[in-house]
């Protein structure tokens, strides 16, 4: 069975973007025709998984006109319109947009604001006329001095841009003289940076090596300058210095200053997520590459990593119940696997067929049960023999992509969907879809994430596919409060760029204080105060990270999750990861004023030098 793979879009008046993800593709094909139907196939992976893609796009195209590009990690379409006008929707049709297709915020404007200019981003020039039948594409490479187009990881010679690994020069930064003391944290080893050369430079290459003989060669601070050849030059760079811009602003704003940044891999990896161990000893880092790494999150050594997935990993998690050094994850090749992370072996897989596996939790009175959103269908199973037990097939129509027990409440299941509603279900006895759905909550649009908040977790946040945000009661089904604008309401709070996109949301216990992470294309992100009670408002940020991403984050782990609150734990603030396959470490300033946020007005300048290294095939 073929498989679907993850498309971006964006428009103008007079063009659609198109972006399909799938790295590494063998044998692309596209076929674009004038009605608007647009279809490509191609393979990928270590067992060259077939994937298929039909698009009934809103209208019609102009094929002669359209271009395309190929490259290392993606293809990249520019489809001119037949008819000059906003389209409402990427599809034609009265049906939810799938989940595999997603907003390109890197190349979105608003239709207020579109001006005709900067549409056609120059590929080079290769129009659709016969491309169905070229074959043999997906070994372009990156079309080399190509740079910025999404996911084209050639980028001539670019290569080294995406690794910051020793950030030595960081004993400079303005206002941040007071770092100089987390010299003496055990274990820094090769972290390097901090005031000087305390701690020496981070090249984590050597680190890897040396502990690790029997791992790939990966989690390097570097890229390759040809991705496609054996034994190619990898770009090693050293740090010279970061300038540091600051700006008046609101008093409660809190500055965050870049303490190091890892580079999980060669090429342009994603980073989709991070999570702790509960004792905090490591981090799991689910990524692109269908792999899990391992770090600490306190000394940022590289541990090892896990592999086996074949398709995209949906979600990781360190909560297996009496089993604490175990990592589970699923994925879109339909298992749930389960990693020892002393070994990095896999030592459990359950498997739902063919369908993709989105979202699971552990729980149940006992314990025992694990759930899992699988296409449209809730599936329970009993962890300790691995049998299926139930099956919950009637409430949702779409598919499944959030499963969580509520904590405290072990019994109880809640699911969200694309379909935009939010089900709980009582999961004590015999588990069905007529006896055990308590409650539906609709949204009304495509559900990507929710979460639990409040002293006895009763609050439910949720937050949507195309960028809104709301409020729940989870037990009676009660809108608390809804941002349809959440973006614009986060945008008009500072002097930034416009708020793209959330990553996630953040709450304090002891303050009773509800933070919504709000990003920018660039990677800059801000913790949005959240007032749902009463009037409902999104205030100015309360702690804004800028200067170690350059594109999207897609993950962020609070060390403050231990003391909940967005303020040093341990010398650290937190962890990011993102679309530039960083791994983002982050300190507070506490040496100086901080009542004014701050952003990295210049990343850092390189001084680039190659040394030989065998090229790592992460497929």
């Amino acid at each position: 069975m073929s498989r679907v793979p993850e498309v971006r879009w964006a428009q103008r008046q007079d063009k659609v973007f198109i972006t399909v993800l799938l790295p590494d593709a063998k044998n692309a094909k596209v076929n674009l025709e004038p009605e608007g139907v647009f279809n490509f196939s191609a393979s990928a992976g270590a067992e060259n998984h077939e994937f298929e893609l039909k698009l009934d796009l809103f209208d019609k195209v102009n094929v002669e006109e359209s271009k395309i590009n190929i490259g290392v990690r993606s293809i990249f379409c520019i489809l001119e319109k037949a008819e000059t006008g906003w389209w409402k929707k990427l599809l034609r049709g009265d049906g939810k947009t799938p989940h595999y297709i997603k907003v390109d915020w890197d190349k979105w404007v608003d239709e207020d604001e579109d001006n005709g200019t900067g549409g056609d981003l120059d590929l080079g020039g290769m129009d659709f006329s016969g491309m169905g039948g070229m074959g043999g594409m997906g070994g372009m490479g990156g079309m080399g001095g190509m740079g910025g187009m999404g996911g084209m990881g050639g980028m001539g010679g670019l290569g080294g841009l995406g690794g910051l690994e020793g950030l030595e020069g960081l004993g400079g930064l303005g206002g941040m003289g007071g770092l100089e003391g987390l010299g003496g944290m055990g274990g820094l080893g090769g972290m390097g940076g901090m005031g000087g050369d305390a701690m020496g430079d981070f090249d984590d290459s050597d680190d890897e090596e040396a502990a690790n003989p029997g791992q790939q060669d990966t989690g390097k601070a570097a890229s390759e300058a040809n991705p496609q050849e054996e034994g190619a030059h990898k770009t090693m760079e050293e740090e010279t210095h970061m300038e540091v811009e600051e700006s008046p602003s609101d008093n409660s704003i809190k500055r965050f200053g870049l303490k190091n940044c890892i580079q999980t891999n060669f090429g342009d990896d994603y980073v989709f997520q991070i999570v702790p161990k509960e004792d905090w000893s490591l981090m799991g880092v689910s990524l692109s590459t269908n792999a899990v790494k391992l770090y600490s999150p306190v000394t940022g050594q590289y541990c090892g990593e896990c592999t086996g997935h074949s398709a995209t990993i949906n979600q990781i998690s360190f909560s297996g119940p009496s089993t604490p050094h175990v990592l589970h994850s699923c994925s879109s090749d339909g298992t749930i696997s389960a990693w020892d992370t002393r070994s990095f072996q896999q030592v459990s897989s359950l498997s739902a067929g063919s369908q993709e596996i989105f979202s699971f939790s552990f729980g149940g009175s006992n314990d025992n049960l694990l759930a899992a959103g699988c296409g449209s269908q809730i599936l329970f199973w009993d962890w300790r023999n691995k049998k299926q037990v139930a099956c919950l097939e009637e409430s949702h129509v779409d598919d499944v992509t959030q499963v969580h027990f509520v904590p405290d409440h072990q019994n109880k299941l809640v699911s969200a969907s694309v379909d935009g509603l939010i089900c709980t279900f009582d999961t004590g006895g015999d588990i069905n879809d007529d006896d055990n759905l308590e409650s539906v909550i609709n949204v009304g649009t495509s559900i990507g994430k929710v979460g639990f908040f409040g002293e006895t977790y009763q609050k439910l946040w949720c937050l949507t596919h195309i960028e809104t945000l709301s409020i729940w009661d989870w037990k009676d089904g009660q809108n608390e409060a809804n941002f349809e604008n959440a973006r614009q309401l986060a945008s008009d709070n500072w002097t930034l760029d416009q708020v793209d996109y959330f990553v996630d949301c953040l709450y304090n216990e002891e303050g009773e204080s509800l933070w919504v992470i709000g990003g920018t294309g660039a990677g800059t992100m801000g913790y949005f105060p959240v007032n749902y009670k009463g009037t409902a408002t999104i205030g100015s940020p309360e702690a804004v990270l800028g200067g170690g991403h350059t594109a999207v984050v897609r993950s962020i782990l609070p060390m403050s999750s231990m003391g909940g609150r967005p303020t040093q734990s341990q010398g650290i603030f937190g962890w990011t990861g993102g679309e530039d396959g960083r791994l983002c470490c982050w300190l507070s300033d506490e040496s100086s004023e901080i009542n004014r946020s701050w952003i990295s007005s210049a990343m850092v300048i390189k001084s680039p030098k190659t040394r030989k290294k065998n090229r790592h095939h992460p497929y």
